[in-house]
């Protein structure tokens, strides 16, 4: 009777125990987790270990000194010159402006078309102009005086010149171009009397010596054509008509006027 009742017992008791094997209970989950925070990593049987630089990965026994320098440490001065190259710069340079001069010239000239005769004749102007060009207006007067045919004749005129000038590489000498414009009075007396307008339009070029100043010398050649040719009259027909070119040769000078 005894026997009976102790075999259902210990089949329950076996049912229902864990399935390890006496002895072997597993630890309790507090040595568990302190056992992973104290064991140190170790690699793996497979693997090799993990070096801390290449030499070590090499053999030799301690890392390379400053291998693994910090890449901006070289870096930054490199960007910040380049930054500073390429940022644009607050200043502006300012161009010197350009020096506005006034001048009074004088000059004489021989003119060979305009009148019955050739002419000589004083000029007198003014002008404005800068490093490179000049505005002038000039007033002239011409007298020629021919015995045969018994003619006088004293042309007054005034000239308008925008020109261009051209120095020289490394001098003072240069070039002077002009278009030109040219309104005149010829009074004629003697033989034969009269008096009448001229108009003509041209060219003058010339060389030229200016100083820094705005003083100037020059020679030129001028010619221009009539837009309203002088004639003169007389009893007897057409005396003098002015032809297709008047032609001008003379020099001038410049003085600064202040």
């Amino acid at each position: 009777m005894h026997v009976a009742a102790l075999v259902p017992v210990v089949f329950v008791l076996a049912a229902d125990g864990p399935s390890s094997p006496l002895g072997d209970a597993p630890p309790p989950p507090e040595a568990t987790e302190a056992t992973k925070d104290t064991a140190p990593d170790e690699p793996a049987a497979d693997e090799p270990a993990a070096t801390d630089s290449p030499a070590e990965a090499a053999g030799d026994g301690e890392p390379a000194a400053d291998s693994e320098a910090p890449a901006s440490s070289s870096l930054v001065p490199a960007l910040d010159d380049a930054g500073a190259a390429a940022a644009p710069s607050t200043e502006t340079a300012t161009a010197p402006a350009p020096r506005l001069r006034g001048f009074w010239s004088g000059g004489f000239h021989v003119g060979a078309l305009l009148a019955p005769a050739p002419t000589v004749g004083l000029t007198l102007g003014a002008g404005v102009g800068g490093s490179w060009w000049s505005l002038r207006v000039e007033g002239s007067a011409d007298i020629a005086n021919v015995e045969e045919p018994a003619l006088t004749t004293t042309p007054l005129a005034v000239a308008v010149a925008p020109c261009a000038h051209f120095r020289f590489a490394g001098g003072e000498a240069g070039v002077i171009a002009c278009p030109t414009g040219t309104a005149a009075l010829v009074p004629v007396g003697g033989r034969f009397t009269g008096l009448g307008p001229y108009v003509g339009v041209g060219g003058r070029i010339g060389l030229e010596e200016r100083g820094d100043d705005g003083g100037a010398w020059r020679v030129f050649l001028q010619g221009e054509s009539p837009v309203v040719g002088f004639r003169l009259h007389a009893d007897d027909g057409e005396v003098f008509t002015s032809p297709s070119l008047n032609v001008v040769v003379g020099a001038a000078v410049d003085i600064p006027a202040g």
